[in-house]
C-alpha cells in the first residue's frame, strides 16, 4: 500500500498563507500550526528572504529613473523596507481605524551633534526627553515590539539610508 502523506515545507505554507484570502487562511489554521510557522522571524534575514516569503521577485525593483537622483536611493530603500516589514509581520496589517490595536515602529533618533553621530537606535519611550515622534511611515508598522527591534537590528543600514539619504559607513 502506498503512503498517502504529502510533504510540504514550512516556507511553502508561509507563502501560501500570505497570499490566501481570509476563508482560506482559516482553513489552513485548522490544518497547520500557522502561529509556529509564521513566528519564525529569523528566517527573514535579507531582502531576498523577505521577497521569497511573499513570492516577490527580488531582482525586479521599481523604476526610479524619472525621480531626481537624490531621491532614487531612498525610494528603493523604502520599497525594500515595505517588503521586509510585510514579511516579518506574517500577514498582520495595521488597522488604523482600531485605536486599541497596538502598532510598533522603528522609532529612532539621529544625533550628529559635535560631529559624532550616534546612529540609529530603537526606542519605545513615550513620556521622556524624546517625546517627539518621527515615524518612518504607517506602512512600516510592526505587530509587536520584538519584531520592530529585530527589523532595526537586522536591517539598520536600510533604515539609515532611508532617513539620511547617505550610505552607512562600514
Amino acid at each position: 500500500m502506498k503512503d498517502n502523506n504529502i510533504i510540504v515545507e514550512a516556507d511553502q505554507i508561509s507563502r501560501l498563507y500570505h497570499k490566501a484570502d481570509e476563508a482560506t487562511r482559516k482553513e489552513m489554521e485548522k490544518i497547520f500550526d500557522i502561529e509556529k510557522i509564521l513566528n519564525e522571524k529569523h528566517k527573514v534575514q535579507t531582502f531576498k528572504d523577505a521577497c521569497y516569503e511573499l513570492g516577490v521577485n527580488p531582482s525586479v525593483e521599481p523604476t526610479v529613473t524619472d525621480l531626481p537622483p537624490r531621491f532614487q536611493r531612498s525610494v528603493l530603500n523604502y520599497y525594500k523596507l515595505l517588503i521586509i516589514t510585510e514579511a516579518l509581520n506574517d500577514g498582520w496589517f495595521p488597522d488604523f481605524s482600531d485605536p486599541s490595536q497596538k502598532k510598533w515602529w522603528v522609532y529612532s533618533y539621529y544625533n550628529s551633534e559635535h560631529g559624532a553621530a550616534c546612529g540609529l537606535a530603537y526606542s519605545d519611550s513615550y513620556s521622556a526627553w524624546s517625546y517627539s515622534y518621527s515615524y518612518i511611515g504607517a506602512r512600516l508598522a510592526f505587530k509587536d515590539k520584538e519584531t520592530a527591534e529585530y527589523a532595526l537590528e537586522t536591517f539598520k543600514p536600510l533604515y539609515m539610508e532611508l532617513l539620511t539619504n547617505q550610505e552607512p559607513e562600514e
